[in-house]
């Protein structure tokens, strides 16, 4: 298995469990198979390093859908937001996504979500158990 498993995730908002969540997958499937922000290397453009992955889970926390800018806008609604740019890379290249909801999250309704990522309220979602509770 190569490089498999991007995690697409909001720092502010889920961090620290996206580093369990981080450690766990990497229990499972070696370390070499899970991909972040912090792994990219330098230089970098993301949607060429998720076009070398199978799946991409989309950790969502609890303010995921609400997150502004240092504006005040929504980060959801800027094509450039990291993000959205994982998110619709993934869905051009024809790559899994797998929706994460975390700390209570809930899915996103389509018209709450920009254009290019509505298919996201089409992909099964998973609650993610707290990593600490084995």
């Amino acid at each position: 298995m190569a490089d498999t498993i991007f995690i697409s995730y909001r720092s502010d908002d889920s961090i620290n469990i996206v580093n369990r969540l981080h450690d766990r997958i990497a229990e499972t499937f070696g370390q070499k198979n899970i991909f972040m922000d912090v792994s990219a290397p330098l230089g970098g453009e993301f949607a060429a390093d998720i076009s070398r992955r199978d799946v991409v889970l989309v950790v969502i926390g609890p303010n995921w859908l609400i997150a502004k800018d240092r504006a005040g806008r929504r980060r959801l609604d800027d094509p450039d937001d990291f993000v959205v740019v994982e998110i619709a890379a993934a869905f051009a290249q024809n790559i899994r996504v797998i929706p994460v909801l975390v700390s209570g999250a809930r899915m996103p309704k389509l018209s709450e979500l920009p254009n290019s990522i509505q298919p996201l309220v089409r992909c099964r979602a998973t609650k993610a158990i707290h990593p600490l509770h084995r």
